[in-house]
């Protein structure tokens, strides 16, 4: 009995299997508010160091909208029961006994074959050794598979595939170009991931230019998206310097998944690269909103985009809100850029709350001082006289005279003539020069 050849379910039933002698990939690791430089060193480890040379498959274009698809002239050949029945056992041995599958094919190696029942045999191994992660001899067997040129189609096909992969696998990018190339030549509907495997090999070759293309398509034909494939095409655009593609893309990539923080944070360093200060502020403004942004060095960075943005009581409101709930510490430092913020603001009552716990942080009494000075702003001179007594009794002031001319000021809008006198004589014995020659000035004034 003899069984005509067909494109049988068996004969490329491995072709999604054999992911095991494929390349595997890092992933990227991006890390967030630091150089563009650095960004684009980070993201391109994905891809591995790309070689100088420019390397270039044969003259067929897989992307070209008037591609043509090659047929083969494939002679139909039979194939014996009995090659039938030991290549049926042989697979069915595959996944769980390599030995025994190996034994069925020796011995099937012995017979007198046609080349078609060859191509399979020779196909079949190659699955059972690409199974055992052995892709050097997967390789040499599809190899000799393919040099015989037997198989239908779709088997055919599938095998080029796998051997492309496994090409990859092997660091052998030429051969799994040239592979990828041929594949795509009797392909009437090539699925995404040739695309990738064609992009990947161009950048594995040292050339993203032609990686770029083959990428997009993956991206663009895939049912649903692919997350490394958008990274690749990433990491091809941070190479080219092609920031504001960069940020398109990114804007995509956050569409598909807007938990990633990373993503915001590269897109916001693009638009500061891109020189539009206020879009990168929108971008980590928008993320923190969505909680996405929690580490302090993280916050304090869009504290200080805000002040230097001139957007002070946002700032003074994330700094308030991480402080009381721990994500930013209460130091001094912290304290004083929250005090910077809400006396910009002119909201000079959260400005003194502020002052009250740095006061507390301090030996010296300076920043009683400064509660007096915004004190005077408001027109609080009861308020801006006992500040600036508790500041002038604990001591330490950089600039005793303006405590003195400060608490003189409040005496005479409250009309206490005496105690502003007092107060401005007590400016002019501690003063500078300029404090000397106002309190000069006050007290003629007030003796009018």
């Amino acid at each position: 009995m003899e069984i005509q050849a067909q494109d049988r379910g068996w004969a490329g039933s491995r072709e999604q299997g054999h992911n095991k002698g494929c390349v595997c990939h890092g992933a990227i690791v991006l890390v967030p508010f630091v150089s563009l430089r650095s960004l684009l060193q980070v993201v391109c480890l994905l891809w591995g160091s790309m070689l100088c040379s420019l390397v270039w498959a044969d003259d067929y274009d897989p992307l070209a909208e008037d591609r043509v698809i090659e047929a083969r002239d494939v002679r139909q050949q039979a194939m014996s029961e009995g090659v039938y029945k030991r290549l049926s056992s042989a697979q069915e041995l595959m996944s769980t006994d390599t030995a025994g599958a190996l034994d069925e094919l020796e011995r099937l190696e012995k017979m007198r074959l046609n080349d078609y029942e060859r191509a399979l045999v020779m196909q079949t191994y190659g699955y059972v050794y690409t199974l055992g992660d052995d892709s050097s001899m997967a390789i040499s067997y599809f190899e000799s598979c393919l040099e015989l040129d037997a198989l239908p189609n779709v088997a055919q096909q599938g095998m080029l595939f796998s051997l492309a992969m496994l090409y990859g696998g092997e660091d052998q990018w030429q051969a799994s170009l040239d592979t990828a190339i041929r594949w795509f030549r009797y392909e009437e509907k090539p699925k995404a991931e040739a695309y990738v495997l064609v992009a990947q090999a161009y950048m594995q070759l040292g050339d993203p230019s032609l990686a770029l293309p083959y990428v997009q398509r993956a991206i663009q034909i895939a049912e649903t998206p692919h997350e490394q494939w958008y990274l690749l095409e990433l990491s091809i655009l941070f190479g080219q310097d092609r920031y504001a593609d960069a940020v398109e893309l990114l804007q995509t990539m956050i569409s598909h998944w807007p938990d990633r923080a990373k993503y915001w944070e590269i897109m916001s360093g693009l638009y500061m690269e891109l020189k539009d200060d206020e879009q990168a502020l929108a971008t980590l403004m928008l993320a923190y909103r969505y909680g996405l942004v929690t580490e302090e060095r993280k916050l304090l960075t869009i504290v200080r985009m805000n002040l230097y943005l001139e957007i002070p009581e946002v700032a003074g409101q994330i700094l308030n809100t991480e402080i009381d709930n721990g994500r930013i510490e209460a130091t001094e430092k912290n304290l004083k850029l929250a005090l910077t913020a809400w006396s910009a603001a002119k909201e000079f009552d959260l400005a003194i709350a502020t002052i009250d716990r740095l006061a507390l942080l301090s030996d010296d009494g300076n920043y009683h001082i400064s509660k007096a000075m915004l004190l005077t702003e408001k027109g609080d001179w009861h308020g801006t006289i006992a500040a600036a007594s508790l500041g002038v009794k604990k001591g330490g002031l950089n600039r005793p005279g303006e405590a003195h001319m400060l608490m003189g000021t409040a005496y005479f809008e409250l009309e206490q003539f005496p105690d502003a006198l007092k107060s401005f004589q007590q400016a002019k014995s501690v003063g500078s020069k300029n404090v000397r020659r106002n309190a000069e000035t006050w007290m003629k004034f007030v003796n009018q």
